[in-house]
């Protein structure tokens, strides 16, 4: 039973503070960058009938693309702030919607309420919160979550309606994103300790709960299969991405990119903050063992969390491919919630009372240091993005405020692609995207040579080759941009949050 009680109040008064805060100094000042005005586009231009009918951008993910449709709708071309208000608010349901699901499972409130802050503000997927792209893991979590939320709430009150909400929410997260799936290795651990707990009569009837979920995963990979066969995607077959992948390499850099919160991550590069995270973060995985049973269950989901992902490598240095630990950062951040109330309570416990009191000041201390440094590590990469928004605002108003014949080719020499801090830019699509969104005419076609360019270097300009999202340089009647990127860059004092 979801009980709002005079913890959980402040609780909920910090998430929705902090949401409102992320909103005021980062979305109402949000740009379309990458892949964002291909989703929108897309979603605005398709028919449902045709969103759900074939694969879109080389995945099959309709529902995104229907929020698309309804974004669109309620903010158009002209507000790109609102889509990333909807990712924010979404990111913030999930946090409150993680609380309770922690509770189900046995956690204290104090572990739950630890687990759920270092979530909100999951430091190593900033780019999840930050780009409008990412609401396809966004509201996969998002719906994943509620559906094993409410899934709990059934077992226990064997209501029907709940049962089939859950199923259905279950299948939208399915629709968000594939990946989703791994929600239901959690809902099969629900029902086991459903069971264990005697919610549950019988074996026969946990089969009987469960059995929905499994025709919905068969069902859903059936059509997925006729519509993508061969569980082909965006990057390819997905037994020929695991088979080139390093594996072992790649669990390296996702640990490490959890682990350490190296040099983007903080704006400011204040490395002894990110020493202090990674010593408390490893005091606290090592607490948590004192908790066997639920530390188990916490390694078999984040084995199955990062199954889906684990073919594609992540960058520890920067904020890119921050995204793929976005539903891993539900498991890291309970492993470290849990440690950090079995170090609090342990300390409670002590013998003498000065000892007892000592303990509990320091425990408290550190753990609410180590949650700090998380939060200002994801408050310094707000001006990282927003430098990448405003940028891109600067050149698309800068390239549309030149002549050009809306049926010549026009080729950039420096488009910035991306930055090397990990946010990223334009594609040269994005300027055609933004001639439709606006209702100018044009006819050509854009090339481009793309740069990686520095958040802190202007003078940092590297060649990145051409854009292969671009046409092939034809040179025909072709109209040349350079762009003065030194003047078209926003002054770092002018993003402070």
């Amino acid at each position: 039973m979801i009980v709002i009680n005079h913890r959980s109040k402040y609780f909920l008064f910090f998430v929705i503070t902090f949401g409102l805060g992320l909103i005021y100094f980062y979305s109402v000042s949000y740009f379309f960058i990458f892949d964002d005005t291909s989703i929108v586009t897309k979603g605005a231009q398709l028919s449902i009938g045709k969103i759900v009918s074939q694969p879109l951008a080389g995945f099959y993910r309709p529902a995104c693309f229907i929020l698309a449709k309804i974004e669109y709708l309620l903010f158009g071309w002209q507000y790109p702030g609102g889509y990333s208000i909807v990712t924010i608010l979404a990111h913030c349901a999930s946090t409150l919607i993680f609380y309770y699901l922690l509770l189900e499972f046995g956690f204290d409130a104090t572990a739950a309420t630890i687990s759920s802050l270092l979530f909100l503000a999951s430091a190593w997927a900033a780019e999840t919160i930050f780009w409008m792209s990412c609401q396809f893991d966004i509201f996969s979590v998002l719906f994943g979550l509620s559906s094993s939320l409410l899934l709990a709430i059934f077992i226990r009150n064997k209501n029907n309606s709940i049962l089939i909400i859950s199923v259905l929410l279950y299948i939208t997260a399915l629709l968000f994103k594939e990946n989703a799936i791994i929600f239901s290795f959690l809902l099969i651990i629900i029902i086991t300790l459903r069971l264990r707990d005697n919610c549950l009569s019988s074996f026969r009837e946990s089969i009987i709960t469960f059995s929905p979920f499994i025709l919905a995963t068969v069902l859903y990979l059936m059509f997925r299969s006729i519509i993508l066969p061969n569980f082909n995607g965006a990057y390819g077959n997905i037994s020929t991405l695991y088979q080139q992948a390093n594996i072992i390499e790649n669990i390296k850099l996702y640990l490490e990119t959890l682990l350490f919160l190296n040099n983007s991550k903080f704006f400011y590069r204040i490395q002894i903050l990110s020493c202090f995270y990674t010593i408390g973060a490893i005091i606290l995985l090592l607490i948590a063992i004192r908790k066997p049973k639920i530390y188990i269950i916490l390694l078999i989901l984040f084995f199955f969390s990062i199954m889906p992902v684990i073919w594609a490598p992540v960058n520890p240095e920067t904020t890119a491919g921050g995204r793929l630990l976005y539903a891993p950062g539900l498991l890291w951040s309970a492993f470290l919630g849990l440690g950090a109330s079995e170090l609090i309570n342990y300390c409670a416990k002590l013998k003498k009372i000065i000892n007892r009191k000592i303990g509990r000041f320091l425990a408290f201390s550190s753990v609410f240091i180590l949650i700090l440094v998380v939060f200002a590590s994801t408050i310094s990469q707000i001006r990282l993005w927003r430098f990448s928004t405003e940028l891109a605002r600067n050149i698309i108003d800068y390239t549309f405020s030149l002549p050009y014949d809306s049926h010549l080719y026009i080729h950039i020499t420096n488009l910035p692609s991306g930055t090397i801090q990990g946010p990223y830019l334009l594609k040269s699509y994005n300027l055609i995207h933004h001639m439709w969104g606006t209702g100018r005419k044009f006819n050509g076609h854009i090339s481009a040579e793309t740069v990686l360019i520095s958040v802190f270097d202007p003078d940092i300009n590297l060649p990145n080759g051409p854009d292969i999202f671009g046409i092939h340089r034809t040179h025909r009647n072709e109209f040349e941009v350079s762009l003065p990127l030194e003047k078209l860059r926003p002054t770092i004092k002018n993003l402070s949050p």
